[in-house]
This record gives C-alpha cells, sequence and structure tokens, in this order.
C-alpha cells in the first residue's frame, strides 16, 4: 500500500468516525429513549439531593412555581430521608423530602416529581417566628408555600404526609 492510499484510508475513517458520533449525539430520539441515570448513595437508595443532580429532576425543580422564593439549602443541602414512589392521583411519582440542616422542625420540603411527565409539585413549610413549641407537628405552627400548581388531591396528599406521623 502506498503512502498516499494509507493517508487516504485514515482520513476516510477518521471522517466516518466524526459523522458517526455526531449523528448518535444530535439524535434527539436517541436521548429521549435513553433512561436519565438515578443519583444513589453508597447503599444504592435514591435521596432528595441525589435526585437534584439529575438533569431531569433539577430542571423540574427549577421550573416549579414558587422555588425561586425557597432558600438555599433546598438546592444544595444533602441531608433528607429516602425518596419514595408514591401513587397520587391515578399517577405514579417519587415523593422526596428535606429539612434545614441541623434544624428540622423549623423548614421543611416535599416535593411529587412525575418522571413520565417530567413535572413536579411540593409543599415548603416554615415555622412561624410566634410559634411556641418547635417539637409539636401542628399546621397552624408553620407558614406553607405550595410550589408548583399541585391539584386538590395532591395538596391533600402533601398535606398529609408534611403533618402526619408517617
Amino acid at each position: 500500500m502506498t503512502c498516499r492510499a494509507v493517508l487516504w484510508l485514515v482520513l476516510s475513517m477518521s471522517i466516518a468516525a466524526c459523522s458517526t458520533q455526531r449523528d448518535q449525539a444530535a439524535d434527539p430520539v436517541r436521548e429521549a429513549v435513553t433512561p436519565p441515570v438515578p443519583s444513589l448513595d453508597k447503599s444504592g437508595t435514591l435521596y432528595f439531593y441525589g435526585l437534584l443532580q439529575r438533569p431531569d429532576f433539577s430542571l423540574a425543580f427549577a421550573a416549579m412555581p414558587g422555588t425561586s422564593q425557597l432558600p438555599a439549602w433546598t438546592r444544595h443541602d444533602e441531608r433528607s430521608t429516602p425518596a419514595l414512589k408514591v401513587e397520587v392521583a391515578g399517577r405514579e411519582r417519587w415523593l422526596a423530602v428535606a429539612c434545614k440542616p441541623h434544624d428540622c422542625p423549623t423548614e421543611r420540603i416535599l416535593v411529587l416529581y412525575d418522571a413520565q411527565a417530567h413535572e413536579m409539585t411540593g409543599l415548603f413549610a416554615r415555622r412561624k417566628a410566634d410559634a411556641m413549641d418547635l417539637s409539636r407537628n401542628d399546621p397552624t405552627s408553620d407558614e406553607l408555600t405550595w410550589l408548583g400548581l399541585p391539584d386538590d388531591e395532591t395538596k391533600r396528599f402533601l398535606h398529609e404526609r408534611m403533618y402526619s406521623a408517617k
């Protein structure tokens, strides 16, 4: 094989490889079908902060009306309980719960994420400044902020989860 033929072969293979990579990267069907990789801790459990590392979850969280008013810990802290799959209003969703670091009674958040629709709703509770007993889990002691556009059934579910012993 001549030097010119080898050079032509290498150049042709390089062009083909680049073309294949570009076609795969720009393929919206491939991107839509590929499920996002869940962020799990070492035990294999999914947590609120781990979910925030997923692009689909973090984009839905950022797009949810009301999140711009939330404290920074809701986007950056790693303290939360394991996320659960639940069914609300006939749809399967992830329920993720977190609270203010070292001060859970004063600030708590619950979000419901529908991974199929990439939609999120939630409830944020902040203890009122004049609340006397911080240990009581009482809705009258909190200022509530609804996040997203939850329907009545979703509101009932979130409120019940925020104030039940579950």
